[in-house]
């Protein structure tokens, strides 16, 4: 059992509700990443969200099964997997529960964005190949390799007369992938009747685990395994390899090939529930059927809720068994352990793995003091604990506290059976670094039940600023705006995107036509900055970009048009990623202009010993505005009258000042000329009329009697 922490917890960079109460129970919440959004499904929901928590799209699953037609009015046991060999992500579920109507329903999103769409299939799930049966799939599985999908069901039998449902025997179907992007009439191959210990065995396999199977070369196939023991006591695990998957589909009577070896783990068994305050209802953990399977550099990695070994075993611990398989069918086991919570119930555990090859175990921990809570722990990869076999941080961290008094949500009304989930959600980030996790918790109110979302190994979610739809605003004719690419992503239709790209988003409307300077020059990394228009990210045309004008930052010069908006992507060079300024300078060349005087042009009645006031349309160079750019004349006359001239630069305000009262019922001439500037050096012209040529500013007014 593992009870001493080694190496830190790994970092939560977010966590938030992935889903809440849908009313529909057990949740059997699941997680898939993808580089700009994630997916969580549970029985009653699927719900889209950008990795700040924000929901993008929310649905039952019943809906979004709904353009297969209305017979899928019962859609359960949803999984959810992000493809790293085809950027889309599959969700799966299962409609009906007798031989009549049982459907294997498969969406694969178009894109690598969960919101730009899917298509959608239904498969029948009663048949064997092409014969029939009256067996109906439960505890759907799926998996992935390089080139192919794999189902697994348990195949049941309703008793009509008990109205039971009774075990016939497991089975795996095969599929291509190419199927389902052509989307093309689909084929299978399927395995069924299954035994514990391949063709040796007797006793049926149960409960079969698919792998995600990260990084692998086709001719690795695809691993799946099983705990021998049908979900009691045992001390076993069936591997299973299928190799030569292209075979399922191409209408022959040659299939795949499956092999089976088993490997000896040492004793496990089912655990008694698990404890909770305020009820003496324990929550049921099922039994010690396997939750979840990946592969990853020739390592298989799988785990189970089983009894705690003794002196707690009647307490749940969770299982994680790593083997070997690189020489498959020889096997060696890596790791094999429990592991607790100091004494607390821990069920229903599921883990993935990211690039560095490090693991989070997300599961749900409660005892008689502790609410059902969500929690996970980090567990490093075996190559950095060399002599370590139980290297793990035991260190229970949570992802979200249970919010009540305790579960009770019985199924079927029948006392003793209170129903919580059949697994818990995990996912590797496609950035090789974090690790999504959804745990189920007790939440408010009383018996209602929630997922929370999170997300481990990575400090931080992506910028706020990642998509294109985020884009930051930026304004004015002169910018400084910090920022970072660190965690970004790239979206499909993106121009010059790719896997590796971390790209972010602004955006500036030009003030006014003339060139502007756009650079990233003191930036921490390589970055590429490009100036787009358009409204859309897959229909940009672009302005002018650049890589290594000061390496290693970049600088684009062009000529804006006044109101148009730029788009402004920053990405890195090869993937690259860090720290930047994005500095934009607006070259002016406007010509400034007076937008009011006073007194106003032709006033009358003006006191002899008012001020003559010209404010200008922007900031002015003070040196330019003096007696010599800013006049006072007898109406008629060239004889100028002495005055002293100042400058309010806070209200680009210049004022005149008599020497002496103006006469009385006398008109008067004020004059500011082309030789007042602004403060980028233009020159008053005050018809704004380049044809014209510079025009000064006159007004005339009366002083009264």
């Amino acid at each position: 059992m593992i009870n001493v922490p080694q190496p830190p917890t790994p970092a939560l960079g977010t966590s938030f509700l992935g889903v809440a109460d849908t009313g529909t129970f057990p949740p059997d919440s699941q997680i898939a990443a993808g580089p700009n959004n994630i997916v969580v499904s549970t029985n009653g929901a699927v719900h889209i969200l950008d990795k700040r928590g924000n929901v993008l799209d929310q649905q039952s699953l019943v809906d979004f099964f709904s353009p297969l037609g209305p017979e899928h009015s019962f859609v359960v046991d949803p999984g959810v997997v992000y493809d790293p060999y085809l950027n889309r992500f599959w969700l799966m579920a299962v409609s009906g529960n007798t031989a009549s109507l049982s459907n294997i329903l498969i969406g694969l999103s178009d894109t690598q964005d969960a919101t730009g769409g899917w298509h959608r299939w239904e498969l029948d799930a009663t048949l064997n190949n092409a014969t029939a049966t009256q067996n109906w799939c439960d505890y759907p599985k799926l998996g992935f390799d390089a080139q192919a999908i794999y189902v697994t069901c348990n195949m049941l039998q309703t008793n009509t007369t008990t109205n039971s449902h009774v075990l016939q025997y497991s089975k795996v179907r095969v599929m291509t992938k190419d199927q389902f992007v052509n989307n093309t009439a689909i084929s299978w191959w399927d395995f069924w009747d299954l035994k514990e210990g391949g063709n040796t065995g007797t006793a049926t396999a149960v409960s079969l685990q698919p792998a995600q199977m990260f990084g692998a070369a086709v001719s690795d196939g695809e691993f799946l395994v099983d705990a021998r023991g049908g979900g009691g006591t045992g001390d076993t695990l069936d591997v299973w390899r299928v190799t030569n998957a292209a075979e399922c589909c191409d209408g022959d009577n040659v299939g795949p090939n499956l092999a089976n070896q088993g490997q000896w783990i040492g004793n496990y068994g089912p655990s008694d529930g698990a404890r909770q305050p305020g009820s003496t209802i324990q929550i049921d953990n099922v039994d010690d059927r396997l939750l979840y399977a990946f592969w990853k550099n020739g390592r298989l990695s799988t785990g189970q809720t089983v009894a705690c070994p003794a002196p707690s075993s009647t307490n749940a611990c969770g299982g994680f068994t790593e083997l070997d398989v690189s020489g498959y069918p020889t096997i060696s086991t890596l790791r094999n352990w429990a592991a607790s919570a100091g004494g607390q119930d821990v069920y229903f555990p599921a883990m993935s793995v990211n690039g560095a090859d490090d693991r989070t175990m997300v599961f749900t921990v409660s005892d008689s003091s502790l609410i059902p809570s969500a929690a996970y722990w980090g567990i490093p990869s075996i190559d950095d604990c060399p002599g370590i076999p139980n290297c793990a941080d035991a260190n229970t961290t949570s992802l979200q506290y249970g919010l009540n008094d305790g579960y009770v949500r019985l199924s079927n009304g029948i006392d003793g059976i209170n129903r919580w989930g059949d697994y818990s959600g995990v996912s590797p980030d496609p950035n090789g670094e974090g690790i999504w996790i959804a745990g189920e918790f007790a939440a408010a109110p009383q018996n209602t039940w929630g997922v929370q979302a999170g997300l481990t190994y990575q400090t931080s979610p992506p910028p706020a600023n990642d998509p294109f739809s985020g884009s930051q605003l930026i304004s004015g004719t002169s910018v400084s705006a910090g920022g970072t690419n660190r965690y970004a992503t790239w979206e499909v239709g993106e121009p010059g995107a790719s896997s590796t790209t971390h790209s972010v988003w602004y955006r500036w409307t030009a003030p006014s036509s003339g060139p502007v300077t756009m650079n990233t020059c003191s930036s921490s990394f390589d970055t590429v900055l490009a100036v787009y228009t358009g409204l859309a990210v897959n229909s940009l045309t672009q302005v002018a970009s650049d890589d290594d004008a000061c390496n290693p930052g970049s600088q684009v010069t062009f000529n804006a048009v006044a109101g148009t908006t730029y788009r402004i992507s920053i990405r890195g060079f090869g993937g690259g990623e860090g720290t930047f300024t994005l500095d934009l300078k607006m070259d002016d060349v406007t010509a400034p202009k007076v937008i009011s005087t006073v007194p106003k042009a032709t006033a009358k009645g003006v006191a002899p010993g008012a001020n003559i006031t010209a404010t200008f349309s922007e900031d002015m160079d003070a040196s330019t505005i003096d007696t010599t750019t800013f006049k006072l004349f007898k109406a008629g006359t060239t004889n100028l009258i002495p005055a002293v001239v100042t400058y309010d630069a806070m209200a680009k305000k210049a004022i005149l000042n008599p020497d002496a009262n103006l006469k009385r019922g006398t008109r008067y001439k004020a004059a500011v000329t082309t030789g007042a500037k602004d403060v980028a050096g233009n020159q008053l012209d005050q018809d704004q009329d380049p044809s014209n040529g510079l025009q000064q500013k006159g007004w005339s007014f009366t002083i009264k009697n």
